[in-house]
């Protein structure tokens, strides 16, 4: 069977495997989300004012908690805190712990049992067994994020991009590329956002360039899944394993997405929250097509870059 029959083949049987209704958009009776978090006990949502809420028997209920909240992580039974003050905070049981209250952070990232902290000066500490412990002094970074179990990746104020290794504890420059702006991450692939608009994908110790359309203004990501909103004020949907992007339907201009629990909210121009249910898949069938549609041999472009540098 040559190449061409195979690709047939495969497109045939996805095509007859890969069929399911598509959610609805869900509204919900909430206004001006700025964060959203998941863990076992529920659901919670951050509003500009910096409360947090969670939703019981229908109604949105205000958690007693300090104010000026700027983020929240929900992991198992926990809500990890970051104040506009910098200061980070345990909700636990009903008890609130202060865990750093010294230089200030401006991100927490929930990986496993561990809690990381971004500090404004550049710094990354981990907070593990009760136990704050440096691990980065002062380096200039501003964005983190965990791909994996063992690894974060972190942009500094030029937009380049570092891998640290939690398990060696070391940090090295993966891209000296400048102006990339955002990090997300979806099970072992991490993507970047640049300055511009374009979007690179790290995988295999490689950069790939998505060949996107529009023009992409910040987007999300989970599993084999990655959204965005492009600076039209469009909602897509881009599956990696099929290498497909699809534009999601809404009433209203999308301005923010959270991905959490294999859910997506979206909150529009307006301040109201959307949320929408990430399909189910024949992952088996749609893993053999990413198998040979991978391949260099059949899609070259899929050859990766040693950086994400303009091409």
């Amino acid at each position: 069977m040559n190449g061409i029959s195979l690709i047939i083949k495969y497109l045939l049987v996805f095509t007859l495997a890969y069929s399911f209704q598509w959610a609805n958009m869900i509204k919900h009776d909430i206004k001006n989300v700025v964060d959203v978090s998941s863990s076992k006990q529920g659901t919670y949502y951050l509003d500009h004012y910096g409360i947090v809420y969670s939703k019981s028997d229908g109604k949105y209920l205000p958690l007693n908690l300090p104010d000026k909240i700027i983020q929240i992580e929900a992991v198992a039974d926990s809500i990890f805190l970051l104040r506009q003050d910098g200061s980070v905070w345990r909700f636990h049981d009903g008890n609130l712990h202060l865990l750093d209250g010294d230089l200030p952070n401006q991100q927490i990232l929930a990986s496993g049992s561990k809690l990381y902290m971004l500090k404004r000066s550049g710094g990354l500490s981990v907070y593990v067994g009760d136990t704050n412990r440096i691990l980065v002094y002062d380096r200039n970074f501003e964005v983190m994020i965990a791909k994996g179990a063992n690894a974060l990746f972190m942009l500094d104020s030029w937009g380049r991009l570092f891998h640290y290794d939690t398990y060696s504890e070391r940090c090295e420059l993966v891209d000296p590329s400048r102006n990339t702006i955002q990090l997300v991450s979806g099970n072992s692939i991490l993507y970047m956002l640049k300055k511009d608009g374009r979007v690179f994908k790290y995988e295999d110790l490689e950069f790939h360039l998505l060949n996107f359309d529009v023009s992409v203004e910040t987007m999300a990501a989970e599993g084999d899944f990655l959204f965005f909103i492009d600076k039209n004020k469009g909602l897509f949907e881009y599956n990696r394993i099929i290498d497909r992007l699809r534009q999601i339907k809404m009433s209203g201009k999308p301005a923010m997405l959270r991905l959490t629990n294999g859910k997506l909210f979206v909150v529009d121009e307006n301040g109201d929250l959307f949320e929408y249910v990430i399909p189910t898949k024949n992952k088996k069938i749609q893993t053999q097509f990413h198998q040979m549609w991978n391949s260099s041999d059949v899609y070259p472009g899929n050859q990766g870059f040693g950086d994400s540098s303009p091409k």
